[in-house]
């Protein structure tokens, strides 16, 4: 899953105050238009996928509101000790994302513990920045992106997704022509191509900042349940 915020800039040739012909084209276009407008100016923009503004969690067999995921590989940026591999992570929905809290010890987790853990938050990214210890609330900051929701199936839950912005560059052509009074003409135009735009978050970091950066389980599995 990509992240595509993307800025288009097709302009080329000669400044003027007359209207662009591409910006024409874009007049008047519902959202879904212009962006059939710009894939048939760069097929490529058809391999990203947005980056959705909510978790769609529907699929997901849930009981008044909870379920339990089993990750293989949990790490979190504040335990103390990490969690065994599959601890069971009992979770609920919490404003659309899937919540729970793990022991800064790594033995249990439950959304109902009261002191020493670990928040986890399972949304359109995931969130382990949160924790609370000895009655105080604390968290840490990554120095990179949170790894976004890739996949909600049947069994798995997947977070290896990461987001990135992209834009529509211009690539130049320039042609001399002969007039038929004598004198040439400079034609220009213009090829789309597709970049990607460096992410400030990903730039190199002190060492110790990076060794805080947890890499979450991917993927989180739940048991399927058999229906009789």
């Amino acid at each position: 899953m990509r992240r595509t915020t993307l800025v288009l800039l097709l302009a080329a040739g000669c400044a003027s105050g007359r209207q662009r012909p591409h910006e024409a084209r874009r007049e008047g276009k519902t959202a879904d238009e212009s962006w059939a407008w710009a894939l048939s100016l760069v097929p490529e923009l058809s391999k990203l996928t947005p980056r959705p503004d909510t978790a769609d969690f529907s699929k997901l067999n849930m009981h008044e509101g909870r379920l339990t995921l089993f990750a293989p590989e949990l790490t979190l940026g504040m335990a103390r000790k990490q969690p065994p591999p599959c601890l069971p992570l009992p979770v609920i929905l919490e404003d659309g994302s899937l919540v729970t809290r793990v022991s800064l010890d790594g033995r249990e987790a439950s959304p109902d513990l009261a002191d020493d853990y670990a928040i986890l938050r399972f949304g359109v990214d995931f969130n382990d920045h949160d924790a609370r210890s000895a009655g105080d609330d604390m968290g840490y900051a990554s120095p990179g992106s949170d790894p976004l929701l890739s996949e909600v199936g049947r069994g798995v839950i997947r977070y290896d997704g990461a987001p990135a912005s992209y834009a529509v560059l211009c690539g130049p052509h320039e042609e001399t022509r002969a007039c038929s009074d004598g004198t040439t003409r400079v034609c220009r135009s213009c090829t789309p191509f597709l970049t990607q735009v460096p992410d400030p978050a990903t730039r190199p970091t002190a060492p110790w900042a990076s060794a805080k950066r947890a890499t979450p389980a991917r993927p989180i599995r739940w048991p399927r349940t058999s229906r009789r």
